[in-house]
Parts: C-alpha cells; sequence; structure tokens
C-alpha cells in the first residue's frame, strides 16, 4: 500500500468487487461531476478477470482510511493517447462523509508521484467541471 498521512492506496483485490459494483453503478454516490453513466456489475466482474484493474492501458487504486482501513473512494490513471506516454488520472471520493477534508488531495498527490516514480510518464492531464471548486 501507498501511505500518505491519512489515507493509502492499494490495488483492488476480489473483496472489493461488491464495494466497486456499488460505486460504480450509483451516480449519487460518484458525485454531480462524474456525469450519470453507471459501470454495469458483470463489466467490473470482467474486468477484474481481465487484469484485476491493474494494465499497461489503465489501472484502479483504492483510496482507503488508514485510521480504520475502509474504501473510502479510488483513483485511476490510463493512457491519454496510443503514441505517448502521457497519463489521464481521475479520482472520485465515494464516502461523501469524508468529501471536504482534503484526503482527496493527498490520495492525488500519492497517486501523481506513483505515476512519476514508477511509469515512463512525461505528462499527466486531468478534465475537471468548472463547476467543481474542491
Amino acid at each position: 500500500m501507498l501511505r500518505g498521512q491519512r489515507v493509502g492506496l492499494r490495488h483492488v483485490t476480489e473483496d472489493d468487487l461488491p464495494w466497486l459494483k456499488r460505486t460504480t453503478s450509483d451516480p449519487q454516490i460518484r458525485g454531480p461531476f462524474m456525469g450519470s453513466r453507471m459501470m454495469p456489475p458483470h463489466t467490473v466482474e470482467q474486468r477484474w478477470k481481465d487484469n484485476g484493474f491493474a494494465g499497461e492501458d489503465a489501472e484502479r487504486l483504492l483510496i482507503c482510511h488508514l485510521i480504520d482501513g475502509s474504501v473510502i473512494g479510488d483513483v485511476v490513471h490510463f493512457a491519454a493517447a496510443r503514441y505517448t506516454t502521457a497519463r489521464e488520472i481521475g479520482w472520485t471520493m465515494a464516502d461523501i462523509a469524508m468529501r471536504g477534508q482534503g484526503l482527496m488531495t493527498e490520495a492525488a498527490g500519492l497517486l501523481v508521484d506513483y505515476l512519476f516514480e514508477n511509469w515512463p510518464v512525461n505528462r499527466l492531464s486531468c478534465g475537471m467541471s468548472v463547476h467543481n471548486h474542491a
């Protein structure tokens, strides 16, 4: 696990699949800036079987609160284009009660450090809603 002061990042395990199915299919949990497109439960299962949500093209890491180990969100990175090493990053704070405390800032920092230390990355990008003032 990658550890910060209050949160850590870790890979998805099979035990996390119910959490992923719930959070990727509930637009309320995803928040107002992620759009309303839902991921079907069978897609979560298939991606787990394909590569465990960790591959060269894309990787999903879960954000865990270090106090109790609970999963509170996730971060992702994926190839921005096939012809470059640039990656696009994104995140979701699924635990609504944890929003607004700077935990996502810490998790995003861990992700950025992880990428520049472990991947041949020359650029990161992140698309944000102009209405997201977090």
